[in-house]
Order: structure tokens, then C-alpha cells, then sequence
């Protein structure tokens, strides 16, 4: 077709229809390498409402849609279009990762609360082994370590993830209260052997004025009274 009496024209090829499916994070693409066939480069896209539009498709800022490409005829042929149908898939958001520093008694936590930035509803969070988990913390049977929240992205979308990394510090043990008497005569004592339970051995001692003692009470020179007997916390701790 496309004949006149004295030659060939050019015959207007604007490839064939097509369709395309694209995450909203894919990053721009030319909209005319999509079509199928062999379309000629001096086309024109147009978008639903036939406004003009560039041949780079941003789905970030450019939505799901039919659009047009347009390749003008002249006197004896028409022009020649394809439709081409784009799904923009939105990608998923599972937020920016974080951490907690909790003590072995402290309160549970959300998850959630780990995580900041804008983060889609929806997703599974998974333990350090990989395992199910709710999206509540207990330090006093959760395990500490890495948790990961994942969102399922719809293809060509891969799926997001962002991880809360947990640490629970331990409970610091000064033991339990004691007493304990002694004769002037008897040798010096270390004071820790008079607590009860079962005291760490890193904390510190002061006497009954407050004042830092090495723990060797010595009964013929030594004040009797309060003897206390402290291990610090690692916060959050007390």
C-alpha cells in the first residue's frame, strides 16, 4: 500500500502494541524499546490524555498507564501508532534499620519501635535463626541478636527488608544483705564471703561513711557499722 503513480513513500512503522510491568524504583527506560517490532526513531509518545510526552519513562514520577507512539504519514499513508499498556508496581518500604540496648528485666518492646522512616504494613519479622517472630521483644525469653522486618515486593519489585539489632545486657548481682560478728581478735575477713546468694565479684565496697574500702575487714582496727557492697550496671541497667 502507500503508492503513487511515480514511486514508493516510506511507509510509517510504529512498531506493534505492547505491554510492560515495572517497579516504581526500576529507574528510567525508553518507552519505544519496549514496543515490539521495528519502530521507526521519528515517532512522538503521547500520554492517556494526549499530552506529549519524553520517550524516558520515569516510573517513579510516572504512573500506570496506555501510552501512545505516534509515527507521522504523509500524503499517502497514514500515520502509523502502538499503544503501549505500562503497570507501574509500587516497591515495597520496609523502613531504615536501627538497634536497642535493653537490660535483661527491662520491659518489652516493639519491634516497630526499632525502625525509622516510612515503612509498609504487612510485612513478617524473623528472628536471628531465621524463625517467625511476633513483633513484640521480651528480653526475658527472647533471644538477643538480629531482627528482620521484610515486605514482599509484587514483581518486578524485589522484596525490602530492614533488621533492629537487639542487645540485652545483663542484670548486675551484688548478692543478697548478710551479717555477720566478729571478735577483736579474729583475723581480717574478705566481706564478700558474708553476702548471700551469689555476688559478682567486680563491684566495689564502702564503709559505713561512704567512703571506698578494699573489702578486707579487719576487725582489731576496723569500724563496725554498714558495709556496702556495689556492682554497676551496664545501661540501661541500674
Amino acid at each position: 500500500g502507500c503508492r503513487s503513480a511515480e514511486r514508493v513513500e516510506g511507509v510509517p512503522d510504529a512498531g506493534e502494541d505492547a505491554t510492560v510491568t515495572l517497579c516504581s524504583s526500576s529507574g528510567s527506560v525508553d518507552l519505544t524499546d519496549a514496543l515490539g517490532g521495528s519502530p521507526d526513531g521519528t515517532g512522538t509518545w503521547t500520554d492517556g490524555l494526549g499530552n506529549t510526552i519524553p520517550s524516558l519513562f520515569d516510573p517513579a514520577i510516572q504512573g500506570t498507564g496506555t501510552y501512545t507512539y505516534t509515527v507521522a504519514g504523509n500524503a499517502d499513508c497514514p500515520d502509523d501508532s502502538a499503544a503501549l499498556l505500562i503497570t507501574v508496581n509500587a516497591a515495597p518500604q520496609a523502613g531504615v534499620s536501627g538497634a536497642f540496648v535493653l537490660c535483661a528485666n527491662s520491659t518489652p518492646v516493639s519491634l516497630f519501635d526499632g525502625l525509622t522512616g516510612t515503612l509498609d504494613a504487612g510485612g513478617v519479622w524473623t528472628d536471628p535463626l531465621g524463625d517467625p517472630h511476633n513483633t513484640v521483644f521480651d528480653p526475658l525469653i527472647d533471644p538477643p541478636g538480629i531482627y528482620t522486618y521484610t515486605v514482599s515486593g509484587q514483581a518486578p519489585c524485589t522484596d525490602a527488608t530492614s533488621s533492629v539489632v537487639i542487645v540485652v545486657n545483663p542484670l548486675p548481682d551484688a548478692g543478697s544483705d548478710g551479717q555477720v560478728a566478729f571478735c577483736s581478735s579474729n583475723a581480717p575477713v574478705d566481706l564478700l564471703s558474708s553476702l548471700g546468694g551469689t555476688p559478682q565479684p567486680t563491684g566495689t565496697w564502702t564503709t559505713p561513711g561512704g567512703v571506698a574500702f578494699n573489702g578486707i575487714f579487719d576487725p582489731a582496727s576496723a569500724t563496725p557499722g554498714v558495709y556496702t557492697y556495689t556492682v554497676s550496671g551496664v545501661a540501661p541497667c541500674v
